[in-house]
C-alpha cells in the first residue's frame, strides 16, 4: 500500500519480481488499476544471485497478471 497525495500512486498495488535472463537483470513490476511501473535492478550480479531471483519469483508469481513485458 502506498499512501500519497498524488492520486496516481495512492492506493493498493501488487508487486511482481522476475528474471530477465536475456538482459541479465532482476526486474520488478508494480501495478494496479491506475499504475504500471517496471523497475530494473542495476549493479546486481545476476549470475551469482539466481537463487534470490527464483525465491522472489516464487513469492510473487501467483499474483502476476498476463505478462506485459
Amino acid at each position: 500500500k502506498i499512501t500519497s497525495k498524488n492520486q496516481i500512486f495512492n492506493g493498493v498495488h501488487k508487486i511482481i519480481f522476475y528474471d530477465d535472463e536475456e538482459n541479465k537483470l532482476l526486474k520488478m513490476e508494480i501495478f494496479s488499476d491506475s499504475l504500471y511501473i517496471v523497475c530494473r535492478k542495476g549493479l546486481f550480479n545476476h549470475d551469482e544471485n539466481t537463487h534470490l531471483i527464483r525465491e522472489l519469483e516464487d513469492l510473487t508469481w501467483t499474483t502476476r497478471p498476463v505478462s506485459r513485458h
